[in-house]
This record gives structure tokens, sequence and C-alpha cells, in this order.
């Protein structure tokens, strides 16, 4: 149920996959034998969709800055029983 409008069907609306880094962490420990470690995840704060803030893994070199700009791009499940994967660049 949507907060705001109290509808049990909000549906969908396309986002630009841009926003700034609210905050980041680095994980050392593998915790699936396909992960690499280690890897950076961040939290990404998108003003185009009300602020709200989503999940995904940080692919630049450097170290992600709070308040910097990431562009996101989305990679697809391989098969039907995993996810698809949020990928975050610097913009």
């Amino acid at each position: 149920m949507c907060p705001d409008c109290h509808t049990f069907d909000p549906g969908w609306e396309a986002v630009e996959p841009t926003g700034v880094v609210y905050t980041w962490t680095r994980t050392h420990k593998q915790f699936h034998p396909a992960a690499e470690v280690p890897y950076t995840t961040v939290l990404v704060e998108l003003p185009q969709a009300g602020d709200r803030r989503v999940l995904g893994l940080y692919t630049g070199t450097d170290d992600p800055v709070i308040g910097g700009r990431v562009r996101g791009e989305f990679e697809p499940a391989p098969d039907a029983t995993t996810w698809p994967l949020l990928r975050w660049a610097p913009a």
C-alpha cells in the first residue's frame, strides 16, 4: 500500500537511473562463491523519484564520494532463479 495515496495498486513509473551517493560500504567477506571481494555497495538517492534511495554495486575505480553523481545500469539476470543487478558508475 502506498503511504501517500493509500492505493493498493500504485503501478510503476520509469525513472532516469541517475542520482547522488547517499552512503557506501565496502565488503571484504565472501558471502557467495561467485562474489568477488572486496566489493562496494552504494545507497543512491534519486532526486527525480522523490529522493527515494536504491542500493546497488559501485563500479568506479576510486572510492565513491558522498554527494557525488552516479549513473545506474541494470545487468540482466542470467536465469530465472536470480535477480537483475544494478551497478552504479560515476557520472
